[in-house]
């Protein structure tokens, strides 16, 4: 679906009801990290952007009852002087490199056409970043109708996955549905993706019916994409008047609305993402998470410090099995591992190329980057080097001995060289997740918390507070660490020692800096045991 020129008309609807949760496909999912039930009053402005720009103009009609439920209506009108309007909605959640969340995961809604469209409008329920200096981004259409659907289609809605910049793979520049009847677009129907490093997938109520060859173009999208519901009339260029240099013209021109014809409606009754999830067919998976402690210098670790940023340094640091000290080794073949640091979405990155004393820090990490394929030499006694796999005369060195900061590059590989002798210590298991960020089962170091001692609620939540209910066994220290879903430190309160009994700890979300909608990772420490926990605020 491309960009439409046209002005922009929505009504709403809000009904009280209740809304049971079909789950995504796979395992693992939690609650969504956005969603949209469309029972309010009128748009939540928080959450949505209704173009109004030239040559858009938007209004609100009165409310009107659809099917008894709360539903966002997008109105298609042409007017008896000929002129078009329909509407366009786009969140302000954005997804992927540079939004506050990462772009992998499961994106539904509920949809339907209210009446016979005949190819008279262009309704879709998509996915798009925008054109950005001329760069066209990803776009994914989940449910798209139009006049090519009745031209083409059976009169069918299609589904579509555009590559990047119009890219050419297997002979085309997107990979799409054509006509299916066990498809319809004119009753209420779930329609999603999945968007996976290695598939993009539609689904349409719980089950897959289409996957595109284009999932490496999409994982090495840059840009931000943004959730999308819209419909036009689909007229013809010069038709009334109408002039649109963007939008394809309807292929049939009887189909061209008619001036004060009355034409169908989009109707949108929910729209939900869900990330961190386990997807079906193997895409979840485990992997271990390791520590890393240098050979000669044992009580010293590879450590990525707090967060994670491209360019962040990677140094020594004194080992106490901290999550900046644990990284998701995710096996690449033939020998060669990348290693994620925990709780984000960065990688030990060697750059471009080999040298003596080049650095070695976090980047954003990407399946096919080999400057973070790393070959793990077994040299004996429980001991490997790391080898870069496009530059394989260099290993990471940690310098002679040991020293918190001391800084990690590489040099000439060498069997011999203890300063690149690293010994490894399995910490746990992580999913291969659809996040960004690699987020933990609700995990352990050392030694696992007990469930019922560690009690984080209300979870999700809204705002204002949010309470922890420790029990202790016997007086230890406890400590929090807030971590946004980039893995970037938000707080820290090593709070000291409390006797035993049970301890309810309140914070308010500002206190925690947790400001934004979206997920939370809260790292628990009582006594050195560390538990992991995922909070929503919506």
């Amino acid at each position: 679906m491309k960009i439409l020129k046209f002005t922009c008309l929505l009504a709403f609807l809000w009904v009280s009801s209740s809304v049971s949760f079909a789950q995504p496909p796979g395992s693992g999912w939690e609650n969504p990290v956005f969603q949209d039930e469309f029972n309010d009053n009128s748009i939540n402005t928080g959450k949505w952007r209704v173009r109004n720009d030239a040559p858009f103009v938007s209004w609100t009609v009165n409310e009107v009852q659809v099917e008894g439920r709360g539903v966002l209506r997008i109105e298609n009108v042409t007017n008896t002087a000929g002129a078009h309007f329909g509407g366009w909605m786009d969140s302000k959640q954005k997804y992927g490199n540079g939004a506050a969340f990462p772009k992998y995961g499961y994106y539904e809604a509920m949809v339907k056409i209210d009446n016979a469209a005949n190819g008279q409008i262009w309704p879709t329920w998509w996915i798009w970043g925008d054109r950005i200096n001329g760069f066209e981004t990803t776009e994914f259409d989940m449910m798209e109708y139009s006049g090519f659907s009745s031209r083409w289609n059976n009169n069918k809605a299609s589904s579509s996955h555009h590559f990047r910049n119009d890219n050419v793979i297997g002979g085309d520049d997107r990979s799409h549905t054509h006509g299916d009847n066990n498809r319809n677009a004119f009753s209420w129907h779930r329609w999603g993706v999945l968007w996976t490093p290695t598939e993009v997938s539609f689904w349409y109520d719980g089950n897959k019916y289409f996957e595109s060859v284009g999932a490496s173009d999409a994982a090495a999208e840059v840009y931000p994409l943004k959730l999308i519901f819209s419909s036009t009339p689909h007229v013809i260029d010069g038709y009334n008047g109408f002039n649109d240099p963007v939008q394809p013209d309807n292929p049939i021109q009887a189909n061209t609305p008619q001036p004060g014809a009355a034409l169908p409606s989009l109707l949108v009754d929910w729209v939900r993402v869900w990330q961190g999830g386990n997807p079906p067919g193997g895409g979840g998976g485990s992997n271990p998470v390791v520590t890393m402690r240098k050979g000669n210098a044992t009580n010293f670790s590879i450590d990525g410090g707090d967060g994670g940023a491209n360019g962040q340094n990677v140094r020594l640091w004194t080992y106490y099995n901290h999550v900046n000290q644990q990284w998701v080794e995710i096996d690449r073949g033939s020998g060669y591992y990348t290693y994620k640091k925990r709780n984000t979405n960065f990688c030990l990155d060697g750059g471009n190329g080999g040298a003596d004393g080049q650095n070695v820090y976090l980047w954003s990490c990407q399946n096919n980057n080999q400057n973070q394929h790393w070959r793990k030499v077994n040299l004996g006694g429980g001991k490997f080097r790391l080898e870069k796999r496009n530059a394989s005369g260099f290993s990471i060195d940690g310098n002679a001995g040991g020293a918190n900061n001391q800084n990690l590059y590489l040099w000439s590989s060498s069997n011999g060289n203890p300063n690149q002798q690293w010994s490894f210590t399995n910490v746990g298991t992580a999913n291969a997740r659809l996040a960004g960020a690699e987020l933990p089962n609700p995990a352990t170091v050392d030694e696992s918390l007990d469930k019922e001692n560690l009690i984080i609620y209300p979870n999700p939540l809204t705002e204002g507070k949010l309470n922890l209910s420790v029990d202790l066994q016997e007086r230890n220290t406890i400590g929090l660490r807030v971590f946004d879903n980039a893995g970037k430190l938000l707080y820290e309160n090593a709070m000291g020692e409390y006797i035993s009994g049970t301890h309810i700890l309140t914070f308010s979300t500002d206190e925690l800096k947790m400001h934004t909608k979206g997920l939370f990772i809260l790292e628990v420490n009582i006594g050195g045991a560390y538990d992991y926990r995922k909070v929503i605020i919506y």
